[in-house]
């Protein structure tokens, strides 16, 4: 009943038409035997406009590039930390959850993982970010912002420099908590005890 449960449930919780929907789902706690259905299962689904998907995939098959997996950002890194990190054998028991911080040109992906459990969000705060606010506050173009994003002793009024950004270190900074605080609540039993700066946004000065 544990499949049906999930269409019905994905039907009423996204908010798009499964029929515009590619997606899938993945029973995190699988359960045999006698008492198996009393007991709650965790499910991810994971889910993509059919069109999105689809020309994706037609612009890497333009490009002779054979398409075997479509897979999203976050479930990619948590595949990557399980492998890399968490894959020692014995995974039964493992309580510490390793977090990753992904910082993109557009968007940050927080990712949570351990081998029993996956939670990831995208917050809207990327490396362009701080290059536009660079560009405004020292009344440069974009792209020499982003070369004296990576090199600021090249910037000559450094505290115009660290006006512009202080504010988006603290948002970027709640957002951590807040996405470190969502997770806790759902998987208290999971405590993150390793926390892993990844991306080129994390070139920024003074962000790590």
């Amino acid at each position: 009943k544990v499949a049906d449960s999930i269409q019905y449930e994905a039907q009423h919780q996204l908010p798009i038409a499964l029929e515009e929907l590619c997606w899938s789902h993945q029973i995190l706690d699988e359960f045999t035997g006698k008492g198996a259905d009393d007991r709650p299962r965790r499910v991810l689904i994971q889910a993509v406009r059919d069109a999105q998907a689809r020309d994706r995939v037609a612009l890497l098959k333009s490009a002779g590039i054979a398409v075997d997996c479509l897979q999203s950002e976050g479930l990619a890194l948590h595949n990557a930390i399980v492998f890399d990190l968490l894959s020692d054998g014995d995974t039964g028991d493992f309580a510490e959850a390793v977090a990753v911080v992904d910082v993109g040109m557009e968007a940050t992906n927080v990712v949570i993982s351990s081998p029993r459990c996956v939670w990831f969000r995208t917050f809207g705060n990327g490396g362009d970010h701080f290059s536009r606010e660079l560009a405004k506050a020292l009344q440069v173009a974009t792209e020499q912002a982003e070369q004296l994003k990576l090199d600021p002793a090249r910037v000559g009024g450094f505290h115009l420099l660290c006006s512009a950004w202080q504010p988006l270190f603290i948002q970027f900074g709640s957002e951590i908590e807040r996405s470190l605080a969502t997770y806790r609540k759902l998987y208290p039993d999971h405590e993150v005890g390793r926390l892993y700066g990844l991306g080129g946004g994390f070139r920024v000065q003074g962000l790590l």
